[in-house]
C-alpha cells in the first residue's frame, strides 16, 4: 500500500490532492494542514473521512513538524511519496513590478522574507523533519510544487515582470531542490520539482479588483497565450492534481529526473 504524505492540504491543489489520491483504496494518504479541525469537516461533508488521515502542521513551525513525524511513523513505519505543496503568494504582489517599489520597500522587504520563509525554508523544514521515514521506503520520492515564475529562461521570454516575491523564493526552491539531490541522490531518493502550471485554485468570495488590475491580468493572460498558443486557462484542481501525480509516477532517479524541475507535463524547457 504506498504512502502518500502531501504537505498544505488544506485547500486549492494540496486538497484536490487527497481527493485523487483517496479513489484508490490501496493508497495511504495522509494530508498535513494548519487547521486540522476545518479540513476535517470538510473530509467528512465529501464523504472522505475514512480515507484521508489529517495531522496538524504549519511548515515553519518545528515542533509541529515533529509532532506530526511521530503520528506518522506510527501510522505508516515510512512514506513512500512526499509532496511539499505548502506556498505563499498575494495577488496583490502578483501584480506590481519592481518599478513599482521604490517608495514602498518595507512592504516589498516583507513580502519576501514571507515568501522566502514558507516556500523555501518551509520546504527545507519539512525535507530534513521527514527524510528519514522517506529513507525507509522502497520508493524514495519527494517532490516540490514550483512555479514557471521562478525560471529565468520563462521570465525573459514571457515579460512577466510582477509577482516579485513569490518568483524569487521559487527560483530559491529550485536551486533548493538541485542541493537536496545533490547530497541524497546516492541513498536512493529521488528529489524533484514540478511546476503545476494554471491552476484554478480560487475558493470563497472572490476578492474585488480595480479596472487597472482588470487590465493587468488580461496583458498577462495576453503573454501566456503568446508563450504558448494551446494555453486555454486554469484547469480544475483535480485535473491538476492527476496531472503532477502522473508526471511524479513517471519519473525516477534512472530516467535522470533527480534535482531536475519540470512542467506538468515533464519538460525542463517549457511550463505550458
Amino acid at each position: 500500500m504506498p504512502s502518500y504524505v502531501v504537505v498544505g492540504a488544506s485547500r486549492g491543489l494540496g486538497y484536490a490532492f487527497l481527493k485523487v489520491l483517496a479513489t484508490d483504496p490501496s493508497n495511504v494518504v495522509i494530508g498535513l494542514v494548519r487547521d486540522d479541525a476545518a479540513v476535517q469537516q470538510r473530509l467528512d461533508k465529501d464523504g472522505l473521512s475514512s480515507s484521508v488521515r489529517l495531522f496538524k502542521a504549519d511548515v515553519t513551525n518545528i515542533e509541529e513538524l515533529k509532532a506530526a513525524y511521530t503520528s506518522i511513523e506510527a501510522t505508516v513505519g515510512a512514506v513512500d511519496h512526499l509532496i511539499c505543496n505548502a506556498g505563499y503568494k498575494t495577488t496583490a504582489t502578483l501584480l506590481r513590478n519592481l518599478a513599482e517599489y521604490p517608495n514602498d520597500l518595507d512592504y516589498l522587504t516583507t513580502e519576501l522574507t514571507k515568501s522566502f520563509q514558507v516556500n523555501v525554508i518551509g520546504v527545507i523544514n519539512t525535507i530534513n523533519v521527514f527524510m528519514p521515514l522517506v529513507q525507509r521506503s522502497s520508493i524514495k520520492k519527494i517532490i516540490a510544487l514550483t512555479s514557471a515564475m521562478g525560471d529565468c529562461a520563462f521570465i525573459n521570454e514571457t515579460g512577466i515582470d510582477g509577482g516579485i516575491p513569490y518568483a524569487v523564493s521559487k527560483g530559491g526552491l529550485n536551486v533548493l531542490v538541485a542541493k537536496y539531490n545533490a547530497a541524497y541522490k546516492g541513498q536512493g531518493v529521488l528529489i524533484m520539482g514540478i511546476c503545476a502550471g494554471s491552476v484554478n485554485t480560487a475558493e470563497g468570495q472572490m476578492p474585488s479588483f480595480s479596472e487597472s488590475d482588470m487590465d493587468k491580468f488580461r496583458e498577462m493572460g495576453g503573454k501566456l497565450q503568446a508563450y504558448s498558443p494551446r494555453f486555454a486557462g486554469p484547469v480544475p484542481p483535480e485535473d491538476g492534481a492527476r496531472q503532477l501525480l502522473k508526471v511524479m509516477d513517471a519519473s525516477s532517479i534512472e530516467n535522470g529526473n533527480g534535482g531536475k524541475c519540470v512542467s506538468y507535463f515533464g519538460s525542463t524547457s517549457r511550463w505550458l
